[in-house]
This record gives structure tokens, sequence and C-alpha cells, in this order.
């Protein structure tokens, strides 16, 4: 695979990092799993000024019951959603998406929130995520905000995170019943 642009590179170790690297950057661009924008890349689609890596930020991977909602950070995969136990016991239709996406390879790399953010029409969490009542909590240079799913996707590939912004979770309230 080629990727025949020049791109500058960064992996903050803190939100604070990302948020200031994209205020600098206005060309720049969030790399989590990196599956869809690399191909992108590759495909001469995106031209990113700057990559901005989350992976350096610890604690982002985390998936969290609180007695009432899961709470699932930007970098959790795939597959992650796959041997969480609490995904398992309050959301376990997220286990039935997340094995039916793409290849093994694909859903070890590829994130929840990196699928909703790409915002294609075949994104595979896209549907779940809109049953549940899932809310996009978000990052920017003027605090935080909260996004309520069925306001994210505005077309295909285009969603309700203004430049700067970074999305640092998601909170999904499954039904009484999860079964």
């Amino acid at each position: 695979m080629v990727i025949a642009q020049d791109v500058r590179y960064a992996k903050p170790a803190t939100l604070e990092e990302a948020l200031e690297l994209l205020t600098e950057s206005p060309g720049g661009t969030l790399l989590a799993g990196g599956t869809d924008l690399v191909a992108w890349m590759r495909d001469d689609v995106a031209h990113p000024e700057l990559l901005v890596d989350l992976k350096g930020v610890s604690g982002l991977d985390a998936i969290h019951w609180d007695g009432a909602a899961l709470h699932l950070g930007p970098l959790v995969t795939f597959s992650d959603l796959l041997a969480s136990p609490e995904i398992a016991e309050h959301a376990p239709v997220f286990r039935e998406m997340s094995d039916l996406v793409a290849s093994v390879g694909i859903r070890n790399r590829a994130t929840i929130v990196g699928n909703i953010c790409s915002a294609v029409p075949s994104c595979d969490a896209g549907p779940v995520l809109l049953v549940y009542d899932t809310t996009v909590l978000v990052l920017g240079p003027n605090g935080e905000r909260i996004i309520p799913i069925d306001e994210w996707f505005l077309g295909p590939r285009r969603h309700a995170l203004d430049a700067g912004e970074i999305v640092i979770g998601l909170t999904i309230r499954p039904p009484e019943d999860p079964h």
C-alpha cells in the first residue's frame, strides 16, 4: 500500500495536547484505528496535513458500566466490544454487531468511534447506536458538549463534529432487559 502524500504525524500524550495540535493545524485529522482513513489516503480521497494519533493518550480504550449506562472511550475497538464482560451483560447486541465487522484484523484495529466518525452509509455501528439511547461526548476549544446520536449523522461522510473537536466517548443507555 502506497500513500503518495506528505503528512505530518504527532502522537500526543494528553487530550489537551491533541486539542492544541488540532487548533494549530486546522487541516489536522485524528487517527484512532485508521482503517477507513488510511484507505482514503491511499485512494487519494483524504489529504490530511497532520495526523494526530490518539493511541498515546492513556485511558481512551476504557469500557465502563456505571449502573445506568455504558461508557466507551474513543479507542475501544470492535474486538474490545467482543471481549468485554460489561458489553456481554448490558448490551449483548454490540457483541453480535462487532462479530460481523469485516475481519479479525480489522476488528482488532477499527474503533467504534472511528466508525461513526467516518459516517459512511454502510457504518457498522450506526444502526445499533441509533436504536440505543446513545450520546456522543465531544471535547473542543469551547469545552465539552453532548450530541445525541440521532443528530450525529448529517449525511454520507458528514457528522456533527466541529473543527478542532475530539470525540472523547460514547454513553449508551441499554433498555431495561438487553436480552
